[in-house]
């Protein structure tokens, strides 16, 4: 069953109207956040290329070959350059130079950990996206009374692997998604929607509100 018939079979419930209206909304609204932070990410993912790409050159251009030692043979090499200089084998534009390109590393350090910072955060937002989106999805498919609100129950079981392939957790199983929804629904009969003809359903138990929902949310 695909998302148009579940759409209309939604549609055909009392209230399943504001229900279709609300599940397209977001996921109009995740689609475009998940667009916007692949875009961001991709950029994000650029920019630490070049960065290092300056980086490799400058450390080339010194003759340094020990990346993660770096700022200390920039430092030993400037030691020997002002060595030279003060023997009067070379100029003191040398030193200074050196001086510029040393600085000039320690900005790149700081610009390389500023993108990655950044590209981490992206990626971050973009997972979250897709979590929630593929939960609105299966949840919709399974009936659910309220996508949006059970989605924040189970957002933390979700997972996501390689090629962005959404699981969850359920009883200490990884499994798809939807078979997660499902077994989850299945578990929590006051989560799904009840069929217009099918009556006040289990609401009037003593010490309940009314609303199964309302009910078995607070619980939850």
């Amino acid at each position: 069953m695909d998302l148009k018939e579940i759409y209309t079979k939604l549609e055909a419930m009392d209230g399943g109207s504001d229900i279709v209206a609300a599940v397209k909304s977001e996921i109009e609204k995740l689609n475009a956040e998940a667009k916007t932070h692949r875009e961001k990410a991709a950029a994000a993912q650029k920019e630490l290329e070049s960065s290092s790409g300056r980086y490799d050159a400058v450390l080339a251009a010194l003759g340094i070959e020990d990346k993660e030692n770096a700022a200390d043979a920039a430092k030993e090499l400037k030691g020997a350059l002002d060595a030279f200089s003060a023997s009067g084998k070379k100029p003191d534009e040398i030193a200074k130079e050196l001086s510029g390109l040393t600085k000039r590393l320690s900005e790149i350090d700081k610009e390389l950990a500023d993108t990655k910072a950044a590209k981490e955060a992206e990626t971050a937002k973009r997972v979250a996206a897709l979590k929630s989106n593929g939960l609105m999805q299966a949840l919709a498919k399974g009936n659910a009374a309220n996508p949006e609100a059970i989605s924040k129950i189970l957002l933390e079981n979700v997972t996501v692997g390689e090629n962005d392939e959404l699981a969850m957790q359920i009883g200490g199983e990884s499994v798809s998604i939807n078979d997660g929804v499902a077994a989850w629904l299945k578990d929590n009969a006051w989560a799904v929607k009840v069929n217009a003809s099918g009556g006040s359903g289990s609401g009037g138990h003593g010490g309940s509100s009314g609303d199964a929902f309302a009910d078995g949310f607070d619980n939850a």
